[in-house]
């Protein structure tokens, strides 16, 4: 299993582009993370891709939203309270 691309034409194919500051502005046009190689070429994981296409779900699920809603009962149960003395 690759961990980056790795071939500059996997990269050509994936950002539409063959210089390397057109590839880096690519990149950050569609939120994915890179770093540059001591040659200043981008260097981005495969896995960072698919997540940001949607290719691999999380490890574990989201746990769901708790729904709640307020306890109407305790409406009926408040006591108006007795107005307050002017002072």
């Amino acid at each position: 299993m690759r961990s980056r691309v790795s071939h500059s034409e996997e990269l050509v194919e994936l950002t539409h582009a063959k210089r390397r500051d057109t590839q880096i502005r690519a990149l950050r046009m569609m939120g994915i993370e890179y770093k540059l190689r001591p040659n200043g070429t981008p260097a981005v994981l495969c896995s960072h891709i698919e997540k940001v296409f949607g290719g691999i779900q999380s490890e574990k699920p989201a746990t769901p939203t708790p729904h709640w809603e307020p306890n109407w009962a305790a409406l009926n149960e408040i006591t108006p309270r007795a107005p307050r003395k002017k002072k």
